[in-house]
């Protein structure tokens, strides 16, 4: 790949400011418009002379060009994500409406995914883009067949509610047989993290960290440990994507995988108990350290999370990086989820729970924040003051919600005492609530 360039351009670009940018591409160049203004002109030759075709077409005018040109991108988020995107979107919006529309075509989806197991392994090892992207290329391996756990977990749940009883039960028994085939084939006590795949027992990655701790199929032992292994794929400012990635000044750091780790972090102190102590350093690093440097830098800043970053922070690959790249902005909703602390209980927030998490290890004092639901906002805000917590939140009506603080006892709720031994206030919605809990 090229060096970085810059283009001068005859408008002014403003932050918090939304653009609709649009490339044409012909034979002699590149056509960049700015909300339809002609902005700059990148001539064919500027390509042609650091293009290095990986697949598919090697004419310039042919191939993807998000992902650069020549290159024919082959569905990296097919299958598996967009099972689990189904399951999300009904958990986060409880439209079932929209979903029984199509779920005709979404069991076929399924369907094809799970021919996609292998009948001896009990493990994913078809030929779907997710292998190829979590995986290191490898089949029967940690990261997609614990995602594909995940997201026939999820999908079970909309059965569940469209009443499709025989798809529901097909999912959980599924999600069941990786789960055990997972801990049994590819954890890894030797090296004290899951491998890899079977046929790369002596690696390790992030992804094979990150999804079986989200999707909960590693336990507490298991989850500590694999965590505690991460420091060994640190270098320099982030974390490699697997330990057979060397560690030079030109190592790419990725901010998409190092996404699907932040939220498992959180999950692990929450729901396996791993000490703050373990999680924290792989927290702090990615958020104090890692991040910062898409946002740090003039030179590179453009508002938006990157594709890759090299060692040194500036972008990963040199031309053809993108450097709005929707994939590496995990913290947007991790630190809602978590750091402010609102999730739904039920599809669609029809209830809700607050609860931050790991508010004084990482240094915080305060956090507030609104949270859109199908029925209205949630609007929460929590300070810590003279060693306690004090939490305030107002859900919309027509739903309910839970205020609690791991390890914390309510003391107060709108400046009454509290229960004895209270450790969560049910909240009514439409009605704020003010809840005091020591620390």
């Amino acid at each position: 790949m090229g060096p970085t360039q810059t283009f001068a351009i005859p408008m002014r670009i403003f932050d918090d400011e939304w653009y609709e940018i649009s490339t044409t591409i012909s034979a002699s160049g590149f056509n960049v418009s700015v909300d339809g203004q002609h902005a700059a002109f990148i001539p064919i030759k500027e390509a042609i002379t650091w293009a290095n075709p990986v697949f598919g077409s090697d004419l310039p005018t042919a191939g993807t060009w998000g992902f650069g040109p020549f290159q024919d991108q082959i569905a990296y988020f097919r299958d598996f994500f967009v099972l689990d995107v189904v399951g999300q979107y009904y958990w986060y919006s409880g439209d079932i409406a929209i979903l029984r529309n199509y779920w005709s075509n979404i069991t076929k989806l399924a369907a094809a995914v799970l021919g996609e197991v292998d009948p001896v392994t009990s493990l994913a090892g078809g030929d779907a883009g997710d292998f190829y992207f979590l995986a290191q290329g490898y089949f029967n391996a940690t990261a997609p067949s614990a995602l594909l756990h995940l997201s026939l977990q999820r999908l079970a749940g909309v059965a569940t509610a469209l009443n499709d009883s025989s798809a529901a039960a097909l999912y959980t028994s599924t999600a069941s047989n990786l789960s055990m085939a997972i801990n049994a084939r590819l954890w890894s006590d030797s090296i004290g993290t899951y491998s890899n795949a079977l046929l790369d027992s002596n690696n390790y990655t992030l992804a094979a960290t990150a999804f079986p701790i989200l999707a909960g199929i590693a336990n507490t032992s298991q989850a500590t440990s694999a965590i505690s292994k991460l420091s060994t794929l640190f270098h320099t400012i982030g974390y490699k994507d697997s330990s057979a990635v060397p560690s030079t000044n030109l190592t790419q750091l990725s901010p998409n995988i190092q996404g699907f780790l932040l939220e498992p972090l959180f999950v692990a102190h929450l729901d396996l108990d791993v000490p703050a102590d373990v999680v924290v350093p792989v927290i702090t690093n990615l958020l104090d350290v890692f991040w910062p440097k898409m946002l740090n830098q003039n030179q590179y800043y453009t508002g938006a999370t990157w594709e890759y970053l090299y060692p040194d922070g500036s972008p990963g690959i040199d031309l053809y990086t993108s450097l709005s790249h929707p994939w590496g902005s995990a913290p947007t909703y991790v630190l809602s989820s978590y750091v402010l602390g609102v999730r739904p209980l039920e599809p669609g927030y029809k209830t809700w729970v607050f609860e931050p998490v790991l508010m004084q290890e990482l240094g915080l004092q305060w956090a507030e924040g609104m949270v859109p639901t199908p029925y209205g906002t949630i609007e929460a805000r929590w300070e810590i003051a003279d060693g306690n917590v004090r939490m305030t939140v107002k859900g919309p009506s027509g739903t309910s919600g839970v205020c609690r603080l791991q390890g914390g006892k309510a003391r107060k709720v709108n400046k009454r005492d509290a229960d004895d031994d209270a450790h969560e206030v049910m909240v009514t919605g439409g009605e704020r609530i003010t809840v005091v809990f020591n620390i």
